[in-house]
C-alpha cells in the first residue's frame, strides 16, 4: 500500500496557534508580568493512509526561570485511534543546567501500544570535564513497517509488525583537550516481534520469515567514540563545527546473542549571516556494519523525521548508509506569543542518501533525494518545534518535532 502523503495535525496546530499568529504580527493574550508559566492548548490529530485518523487534544506548559527562560515543557496528550484506541501520555522536557537535559514520556493505549522513557545527560559535569548520561526505554508499537532489506525496496513489499522492545544505555565521557572528548557506551536492546495492528498489509513475519532478526533478538554493544564539539549550541547552534568518529561491538557472549562491528562518521558544519539571521547547516553521515546474521531491526537505516525525510520511518535498511543535508535556516520573524518570548524560522532543505550492503555497492550516483521545507518555533536557549514537509520519489512527507535533524 502506497503512502503518497502522510497529514501530521499537530503541525498544521502549531502553525495555526503560533507560526500564523507570529507572521501576521498578533500575539495571543500575554499572562500577567509575573506568572512563570505559558500555556498552549493545542489539537492532537494525524491522518495516516493505514492507521487511519488519530484524534485528541495536546496542551502545553512551559515553565520559566527567575530570568524568564523556558527551562521546562510539560506536554500530555489524549487522543484515540480506531486500532490503538484510547492513549493517554505524559511528557516531560527538562534543562536543569546549561548542558544538561532531562525526558521522561509515558504513554498507554487501549491496544497494543506502550512507551515508557527516561533519558537523561549532563555534558558539562564538573566543570565542562566530564559528560554522563544514561537512557531507559520500554516501548511495545504496532504501527511499524518494514519494506524489506536494500535500496530498492518497492512500496508495495510493504508489511507490519509489533514492535515490543526493552533498550538500556550509560554513557560516560570525558574532555581530552578544549572542546574534544572521548566517551565510552553500554547499550542493551532486547526486541520481540508481534502482530500488528494495520491488518491492510501482510504481516512482517510471513513476508519476510527468512530474514535475520525477524524472530526477534538481543543484543549488548560496546560503543568507543571521539567527539570534536565546536558549536555555539548543542541544540541551537548557530556557528561551529562538529565531527565524531565511533566505533562499536556486539558479541555473543552474556547478554548479547550477535556479533558485529559497526562504525560511524558524523559531521556537521554551520555558518551564520546577516547577524544571525541565517543560518547554513551542512551534514555528511557514513554508517556500516559487519556480521552474521546481524538483526535487520540493528542495521543501519535511512527515513523518518531525522534522515531522509521524504520517506518514512526507517524505510531503507541495510549494512551501509550514506547521508548528505543542507538546511538554509532563515529568521521570519519575534513575537512574544502566549507569554513567551519566540522566534520563527522557515528553513528549505535537501536530503541525499542511500544504503547498500557494503561500501564498494554504495552507488553514489542513484543518491535518492528529498527536497523540501521546514517551519521552526524556538524559543531560547534549548526548545524548538518543527514541522518539516519532504517531498522524495514516493511523494510527500511530514514530520512534527522538538528539536532540529541534526
Amino acid at each position: 500500500m502506497t503512502h503518497p502523503f502522510r497529514l501530521t495535525g499537530r503541525a498544521a496546530a502549531l502553525l495555526a496557534f503560533a507560526i500564523l499568529p507570529a507572521l501576521r504580527g498578533q500575539q495571543a493574550p500575554p499572562p500577567s508580568a509575573e506568572s512563570k508559566v505559558s500555556f498552549l492548548p493545542v489539537p492532537d490529530f494525524d491522518i495516516d493512509p493505514d492507521e487511519g485518523l488519530t484524534y485528541g487534544v495536546l496542551p502545553v506548559w512551559i515553565i520559566k526561570n527567575e530570568e524568564g527562560v523556558a527551562q521546562r515543557l510539560y506536554a500530555p496528550s489524549l487522543n484515540y485511534n480506531d486500532l490503538a484506541g484510547l492513549t493517554g501520555t505524559f511528557r516531560l522536557f527538562d534543562y536543569p543546567a546549561k548542558e544538561a537535559e532531562r525526558k521522561i514520556i509515558s504513554s498507554v493505549s487501549q491496544h497494543n501500544n506502550r512507551r515508557f522513557l527516561f533519558d537523561y545527560v549532563d555534558r558539562e559535569l564538573l566543570g565542562s570535564m566530564f559528560l554522563l548520561g544514561g537512557r531507559a526505554e520500554y516501548s511495545r508499537d504496532g504501527f511499524v513497517r518494514f519494506f524489506g532489506l536494500g535500496p530498492d525496496t518497492e512500496e508495495s513489499a510493504e508489511s507490519n509488525y509489533s514492535r515490543d522492545e526493552l533498550s538500556l544505555e550509560v554513557a560516560t565521557g570525558f574532555q581530552i583537550i578544549p572542546r574534544t572528548r572521548l566517551e565510552l557506551r553500554e547499550r542493551f536492546r532486547r526486541v520481540k516481534l508481534g502482530e500488528g495492528l494495520v491488518k491492510e498489509v501482510e504481516d512482517a513475519r510471513r513476508a519476510f520469515a527468512g530474514t535475520s532478526g525477524i524472530g526477534g533478538g538481543q543484543v549488548w554493544s560496546h560503543q568507543l567514540s571521539l567527539v570534536f564539539d565546536g558549536r555555539d549550541s548543542v541544540n541551537l547552534p548557530s556557528r561551529g563545527l562538529y565531527a565524531a568518529g565511533a566505533f562499536s561491538a556486539a558479541r555473543n557472549v552474556a547478554f548479547g546473542h550477535v556479533d558485529y562491528e559497526r562504525y560511524a562518521l558524523d559531521i556537521r558544519y554551520f555558518v551564520s549571516w546577516l547577524d544571525g539571521r541565517s543560518i547554513t547547516a551542512l551534514r555528511g553521515l557514513l554508517e556500516g556494519i559487519q556480521g552474521d546474521e546481524i538483526p535487520f531491526f540493528e542495521l543501519p537505516a535511512l527515513g523518518g523525521d531525522l534522515t531522509l525525510r521524504g520517506f518514512g520511518e526507517d524505510r531503507f535498511i541495510d549494512e551501509v548508509r550514506v547521508l548528505v543535508s543542507f538546511e538554509q535556516r532563515c529568521l521570519i520573524a519575534k513575537r512574544r506569543v502566549f507569554g513567551i518570548d519566540a522566534e520563527f524560522e522557515i528553513a528549505p532543505f535537501l536530503d541525499l542518501g542511500n544504503v547498500g550492503s557494503n561500501v564498494g555497492n554504495l552507488e553514489m550516483n542513484k543518491l535518492k533525494p528529498v527536497a523540501g521545507v521546514g517551519l521552526r518555533a524556538l524559543t531560547r536557549p534549548d526548545i524548538l518545534g518543527r514541522l518539516d514537509l519532504g517531498f522524495g520519489e514516493e511523494g510527500l512527507q511530514a514530520f512534527i518535532s522538538l528539536g532540529y535533524s541534526f
